[in-house]
């Protein structure tokens, strides 16, 4: 009668303990290649972004904003496709490029540029009806 018993819920500590355990000097030491491409990844979005903001300062925000976030899409839309190719992740892994690129992660890579597409797509087409109306 033991398998009617419901199972032990987990505390919310351990999920806080989970987040803060990412923020760690410890992990940071052990997935510094995943961790820094990721900030490369924010850092050329937001120069992209940045880019064409500027170039378009002398339109309105929507405008600006909506170019902005065309310009990440282009790159996000085809860099979304990269991460997926298996002969290109095998030829890298063959010459030794996984010490500076995180290959084994190409998985989650690919659905976080998937998310940014996503949000991206999302506030360039609200910042287009705003501009059209």
């Amino acid at each position: 009668d033991r398998w009617l018993v419901p199972a032990p819920v987990a505390p919310k500590k351990q999920a806080r303990k989970r987040l803060s355990n990412r923020f760690s000097k410890t992990y940071l030491k052990n997935n510094y290649v995943f961790v820094s491409f990721l900030v490369a990844f924010i850092a050329i979005n937001l120069g992209l972004f940045i880019s064409r903001a500027i170039e378009y300062r002398d339109s309105n925000i929507f405008t600006i904003v909506a170019r902005a976030c065309g310009q990440c899409l282009n790159f996000n839309c085809a860099f979304v496709l990269v991460l997926m190719l298996r002969q290109t992740l095998t030829f890298l892994r063959t010459r030794g490029l996984g010490v500076v690129l995180p290959l084994d992660n190409h998985i989650y890579l690919h659905k976080l540029t998937g998310c940014c597409i996503a949000g991206f797509s999302l506030l360039h087409t609200i910042m287009h009806l705003f501009n059209f109306s």
